[in-house]
């Protein structure tokens, strides 16, 4: 029985901090570079500021010049770039809120170069990543920001790319937003004996309790 009482409060425990939080996505202009389109490379890229050497939109689909394995990850086009570009967003950074930037880089064939992105808030760095992208593939990148406790809170968001030379390319850039998980006032933790690592297993945690839950009688 007092398996069946701590399975019970273990798996309501963690469907109240996985119910908690739901992703919203924040609105970017532009984020599959595919306006202005072309059959080939086009400048400037809509919607970003520029800074630096000029960024164009590259239809790797239609014309790939021989420098790329695949295709664009959503449209036909990328941003190609050598230097920053940036946009500021509508929205500013909220409390208690956990931010998500996502999207695909890579170089195309021959080139080698480091690229960062990074989100801001009004010229005030939240997060950031470098690496060094692969040639001929566009890879997932992602990267987070949990704004509570942040002294930027109320300052307007800003993402910014960075490639090394040209061939950088970037697309289907995301940015979501969800509450940063609290445990409920009300809800007991599980007793100590679960362990502290106990919900390191995520929200599918509670399926394997409910199945223990199912198929043990311990009375």
């Amino acid at each position: 029985m007092r398996f069946k009482l701590i399975s019970t409060s273990f798996a309501a425990f963690a469907l109240a901090i996985c119910s908690n939080t739901r992703a919203d996505s924040i609105h970017i202009e532009n984020p599959s570079f595919e306006t202005p389109a072309t059959g080939s490379v086009e400048k400037p890229v809509y919607g970003w500021d520029n800074h630096g050497n000029p960024a164009a939109v590259w239809n790797i689909n239609n014309d790939p010049q021989g420098s790329w394995y695949m295709g664009a990850p959503e449209g036909d086009q990328v941003a190609a770039l050598t230097d920053l570009l940036s946009q500021s967003l509508g929205d500013v950074v909220a409390t208690n809120t956990v931010y998500t930037l996502g999207g695909w880089v890579g170089n195309q064939l021959g080139q080698s170069a480091d690229y960062s992105v990074a989100l801001y808030a009004a010229g005030n760095l939240l997060a950031a990543i470098t690496g060094t992208g692969r040639q001929g593939y566009l890879d997932p990148f992602q990267l987070t920001f949990n704004s509570t406790g942040s002294t930027f809170v109320g300052l307007q968001l800003e993402v910014q790319l960075n490639g090394g030379q040209p061939g950088s390319a970037f697309d289907m850039i995301t940015l979501n937003a969800e509450s940063a998980p609290t445990a409920p006032a009300h809800m007991p933790v599980p007793p100590a004996a679960l362990g502290g690592g106990a919900l390191m297993g995520g929200c599918g945690f509670v399926a394997i309790i409910r199945r223990r839950h199912r198929s043990l009688s311990i009375d």
